[in-house]
């Protein structure tokens, strides 16, 4: 009986409530031209991430570099962080991600960023 209650709310429960299950994540894109993975890691990895880390709420952050010039680095957050907050907590946690990238020739434009969640 309490089984076929539950159910029975579930199905009239509006989407607005249900729980969020699924972390927002912030992805930022930067390509280096003629770059291998070395240079980027070095030149564009380690300055964005280094200025990245310890944002509000962020659990953890995962970057690649490929030997194509591309650099990518998701910053997942917890479960109810607001997805525009923690992108502009992203572009902008002191000096930004187009000024580090134009200091080391990095890239011919800024990094792009997406939201996710």
């Amino acid at each position: 009986m309490i089984v076929i209650a539950g159910v029975g709310a579930m199905m009239r429960l509006p989407v607005a409530q249900y729980p969020e299950i699924a972390p927002p994540v912030v992805t930022v894109f930067a390509a280096y031209p003629g770059a291998d993975a070395d240079t980027i890691a070095q030149a564009v990895a380690a300055p964005i991430e280094a200025q990245v880390n310890g944002v509000d709420n962020m659990l953890y952050m995962e970057s690649s570099c490929s030997s194509a010039g591309q650099y990518s680095l998701s910053i997942t957050f917890q479960v109810g962080t607001d997805p525009d907050t923690a992108q502009v907590q992203v572009a902008e946690p002191g000096e930004s991600l187009c000024t580090i990238a134009a200091r080391y020739r990095a890239a011919r434009r800024c990094p792009d960023q997406q939201k996710f969640g």
